[in-house]
């Protein structure tokens, strides 16, 4: 490849770059690109064949060079490798980290780039802990992965920030020792179903926002259009604009629905039991058995975060902010030992995130095996890795 055609592709490669992460793979089109390049559209064919495959371009790089930087540095210490690897992933994702927005959004719609990222970590943590990686057990891979790849997400695409030095002391702290208590647990608290779905209720309103969800959740934001919304609702068009702005609005509403609810069936199913460790486990089964009643609900969550600026992290943070007043609360009543309650509450939340990935978004485990999982979990929560 010519000097000159190489040049003309790394330009076309970093305005779709520029564009895919801040606003997004929908919103952003060839004739965009091709101006932020100052290039002609019939250029851009000559380099890719569509959008599609420029964005893979990038993902694909993208996951070369991560591939490349998470390093393991031998050592005598299973706790120096994994904080190791906790600086290598997350320097490299900052560095990156504009190139990491758009790679965020290939995880959501690609399905490979998931794997690859998980085959990556996992690749990782089974040489610290001395193993194959397809020996590392589900709950295992949850407790390592689940808080490393949220706490990126949390620090570096919503705040724009580099994790903080104390954050990675305290995932270190978290993976070694867990809550440091004992790993005791009613046998009741894994067994836990929803009786009936969320409902939004029987006037206009909610009428629109339960057709929107099945369409959104179906075939997407962007595909859908008012008109379908409304007609699955039984009104014309027009009425819309008498309950919604627009059609962001409506998305906006259905996303804070999915939490408000979310979090007060979280609360109430949990409200009788002793232990922070059992409300934390009882609340995992509350948020899969959602995830499975409202799965076309948790697919425009994760949708919505392409699409509204912030509107992932406002989700987000109503779930952190619940999260850190529990815990605060045991660790002031003696419960639990002192620890940072918001770095704990981002790794119990990612754990969660890619727990329900693996085991209702795409499963990858069978469902009758969500109570021994649990279990496992719980232990793990308790004790961490005790080393």
């Amino acid at each position: 490849m010519s000097t000159r055609v190489q040049r003309t592709r790394n330009a076309l490669l970093l305005a779709a770059e520029d564009l895919f992460s801040s606003k997004g793979f929908e919103k952003t089109s060839i004739a965009a690109i091709c101006r932020k390049a100052g290039l002609s559209n019939g250029v851009f064919y000559r380099h890719f064949k569509n959008k599609d495959d420029i964005f893979r371009t990038i993902t694909n790089e993208m996951m070369e060079s991560f591939q490349r930087s998470v390093k393991i540095v031998k050592s005598s210490s299973k706790r120096d490798e994994l904080k190791h690897l906790y600086i290598s992933a997350f320097e490299a994702l900052w560095k990156s980290r504009r190139r990491f927005k758009a790679f965020h959004e290939a995880e959501y719609r690609l399905k490979n780039i998931e794997d690859l990222v998980d085959a990556t970590y996992l690749d990782a943590i089974s040489k610290i802990l001395k193993t194959n990686a397809f020996e590392i057990r589900p709950a295992l891979k949850w407790f390592l992965i689940g808080p490393i790849r949220f706490s990126a997400i949390y620090w570096i695409i919503f705040k724009n920030n580099k994790v903080p030095v104390e954050v990675i002391d305290d995932l270190l702290d978290f993976t070694c020792h867990g809550f440091d208590i004992p790993a005791r647990m009613s046998g009741e608290v894994t067994r836990f179903s929803i009786n009936k779905k969320a409902s939004y209720g029987n006037d206009n309103r909610s009428l629109i926002m339960e057709s929107a969800e099945k369409l959104f959740g179906k075939k997407g934001y962007f595909k859908t259009s008012v008109y379908e919304i409304m007609s699955g609702a039984g009104f014309g068009q027009g009425t819309f604009y008498l309950y919604f702005k627009n059609k962001q609005a409506l998305l906006e509403e259905l996303v804070m629905f999915a939490n408000r609810k979310l979090r007060h069936m979280m609360r109430d199913a949990s409200i009788d039991l002793g232990s922070r460790l059992e409300k934390e486990i009882r609340n995992y089964r509350v948020f899969l058995e959602f995830m499975k009643e409202h799965r076309e609900l948790y697919e425009i969550v994760r949708e919505s975060e392409f699409i509204v600026d912030n509107l992932g992290y406002r989700y987000y943070e109503k779930l952190l902010s619940s999260y850190v007043k529990a815990l605060r609360s045991s660790m002031d009543s003696g419960e639990l030992r002192p620890m940072n309650e918001h770095s704990i509450a981002i790794f119990l939340m990612g754990i969660g995130h890619f727990m329900g990935l693996d085991l209702v978004f795409r499963p990858r485990y069978p469902v009758d095996k969500w109570e021994e999982y649990l279990i496992d979990l719980a232990k793990l929560i308790a004790r961490g890795l005790e080393v």
